[in-house]
């Protein structure tokens, strides 16, 4: 859930009351789809909701402590740097003119305890069909069959043998779920399509306008961690997934 729902999870109210070492978890993580703005802001509201300073001697950059060496101020643009993140006077004037000039100059900005990476990203792994004969038949239509595991996966994208045109159908149970495309003369299609884990679910790829397919005798499984695919002949080069 961190990794697909984490905008969502951050901006709920239950995230105020997480433990600081929860926290300092979810801001060390790399692969989380979120801008890091997002990030900035759900970190303030988690200090706000836990500076607890009567005396008014206790910054809100003391209560962040070292989860602010975390946030990655070089993955926000100039200006959510100058108007989310100068504005609340937790970065000194010396820090704010380091990164200032990081972002413009695309350098590094020197600061020790501060981070210098980039943007967070998706965790992608990409399944690879190694076919070994042609195959030629009459036949327009093809399933591969995705058994997913413990972790729920985004189906992103596939790569064809060949340029031709087709559709693309997600069934589950011999329902249909979705349909992609048509697509014309393509090698390529783009899903972005939530996979549940634990379940399994056919990819039906079907041919357009007579066209044949280029296929070739592949494995009859593909493994990873995460999931599973079974298939007899196949149409595509690979699948490109996330983990979530």
């Amino acid at each position: 859930m961190l990794q697909s729902d984490t905008k969502q999870f951050l901006s709920s109210n239950d995230f105020k009351f997480l433990d600081r070492r929860i926290v300092e978890f979810i801001l060390r993580q790399e692969h989380l789809e979120i801008d890091e703005i997002d990030l900035w802001w759900a970190l303030l509201s988690w200090a706000k909701h836990n500076h607890e300073d009567t005396s008014g001697t206790t910054t809100v950059r003391k209560t962040l402590g070292n989860m602010l060496t975390y946030i990655r101020f070089l993955a926000m643009s100039l200006k959510e740097f100058a108007e989310e993140v100068v504005k609340t006077s937790i970065l000194t004037d010396y820090e704010i003119i380091h990164v200032f000039v990081a972002l413009a100059t695309g350098k590094p900005h020197g600061l020790k305890y501060l981070s210098e990476s980039g943007k967070r990203c998706p965790q992608t792994f990409v399944l690879e069909f190694n076919g070994y004969l042609p195959v030629t038949t009459s036949s327009s239509s093809f399933s591969h069959t995705i058994t997913v595991k413990n972790r729920r996966l985004k189906l992103k994208s596939g790569n064809m043998m060949l340029a031709i045109s087709f559709s693309v159908k997600l069934q589950q149970n011999q329902t249909n779920i979705l349909t992609f495309g048509p697509f014309s003369n393509c090698s390529s299609f783009t899903a972005d399509v939530i996979l549940e884990a634990n379940e399994s679910y056919n990819l039906v790829f079907t041919s357009h306008s007579g066209q044949s397919m280029q296929l070739v005798n592949s494995e009859p499984q593909y493994s990873c961690n995460y999931c599973t695919v079974s298939v007899n002949s196949s149409c595509i080069r690979n699948l490109t997934f996330v983990v979530l």
